[in-house]
This record gives structure tokens, sequence and C-alpha cells, in this order.
């Protein structure tokens, strides 16, 4: 009895644990991408701001004039415009986060044309964000 008892908790551990393993390990691995249509009125129930997530924009399918305004609709842009002044950061999160190479690389055109500026105090803060946000 006493052996049935500790091989029924052992077994019951071993389950326990490896289903809160399995668990905690599964939780934040979906893709969590961002698609915005050009057709359609820009979707935040799609925005989750979770650490664990990983947040795309796919400006690739909405229309070139309209790329920017729903770049500056999205959180994502508020989350980019907090990493100033660290334009590599910026950088990084421009080729990480978006999806739609002709939008990144206006996006990255911007980061470059502002740095050496604001660094050189030509511009000031408010100036450099407004620059980064010119398409």
């Amino acid at each position: 009895m006493k052996n049935e008892l500790l091989l029924f908790v052992v077994v019951g551990a071993f389950f326990g644990y490896f289903m809160l393993g399995y668990v905690k390990n599964s939780e934040g691995q979906k893709d969590d991408t961002i698609f915005v249509d050009a057709g359609s009125k820009y979707n935040t129930s799609l925005e989750k701001k979770s650490g664990t997530y990983k947040h795309n924009i796919d400006l690739s399918t909405t229309e070139e004039w309209r790329q920017a305004d729903k770049w500056q609709q999205s959180y994502l842009h508020e989350e980019f415009m907090r990493l100033f002044p660290d334009f590599e950061a910026m950088r990084e999160f421009a080729n990480n986060n978006i999806i739609g190479d002709s939008f990144k690389a206006k996006l990255i055109a911007n980061i470059d044309r502002v740095e050496d500026p604001f660094y050189a105090n030509e511009i000031d803060k408010n100036e450099a964000l407004k620059g980064l946000d010119e398409f």
C-alpha cells in the first residue's frame, strides 16, 4: 500500500512538472503579426502589449500612399519613437518589426537623415522627432 501511494505521488509530481513546464514554454510563441489591410480600418484588437509576444506590422500589402498613416496609427510607432535618441535601436526595431521593404527603407532613410544633424546639435529633439515622421 505504501509503495502504491509513493508511486502515485511520484507519477503525479512528474506529470504536474511536465504539464507546467510545457504550458510555460508554449506561451507566447505564436506568430502575432498585425496585418493591415488597405481597405479596412486598423484593428487594434490584435495589439497585445505583452513582452513575450513579438509584434510586427505588415505594410507590404498596403498601398504605398497609405503606409505612413497606418504606421503612425499603430502602437508600434509609439514604441519606436520611445527609442529616440538610440538610433541603432531604432534601426534594429525597424528591421525586426516592419514587414514591407519599401516602407522599411524609407523609415531607415529617415533615421539616417536625422542622426548626424541631431548629434551635431544642428537640430533639437523636436525637429529630430518630426524628421523621423516625414514620409
